[in-house]
């Protein structure tokens, strides 16, 4: 059984181009995989989380990050970076949350709508009908995403 870092870590590695993504989703999601699907699961929580943390710590904006994921790939895409993003500042103390962040995940339509005993992305994932080896690559593509911004 994977640690979380490590499933975080090849998920991360996956971000980067189909080939990786492809080898990745079927190592983390194929028969007989390597992780289980609520571990797997948490991992991507953690990733995508990680993922926008860093660019919103460094002054970019909810709307920003949302943009980059609609210009980079899809709605579905743009729809996990703003979860995670809603999921990074829910995590956050009020008081560290500027009101206008605020307004614009209201804008974007983005709250915290899941269940926080249940991971994230499987609940993404069965509201939006995307099976398991796909929700995986969907997942390394809102890494992509946002992982290369200055």
């Amino acid at each position: 059984m994977w640690e979380l870092r490590a499933i975080t870590a090849a998920l991360k590695s996956g971000a980067f181009g189909d080939p990786a993504r492809a080898r990745v989703a079927d190592e983390l999601a194929g028969p007989g995989s390597a992780g289980e699907p609520r571990r797997v699961d948490r991992a991507a929580d953690v990733a995508l989380t990680e993922a926008v943390a860093d660019p919103l710590g460094r002054g970019w904006r909810p709307c920003d990050l949302h943009r980059m994921a609609l210009r980079r790939e899809d709605a579905g895409v743009a729809g996990l970076v703003a979860d995670a993003i809603a999921a990074e500042l829910a995590s956050r103390p009020s008081t560290a949350v500027p009101p206008s962040w605020r307004d614009q995940l209201d804008r974007l339509g983005s709250s915290v709508w899941w269940r926080p005993e249940e991971p994230r992305v499987s609940q993404w994932a069965a509201r939006e009908g995307v099976g398991r080896r796909d929700t995986l690559v969907q997942v390394m593509r809102a890494l992509g995403s946002v992982a290369l911004l200055p």
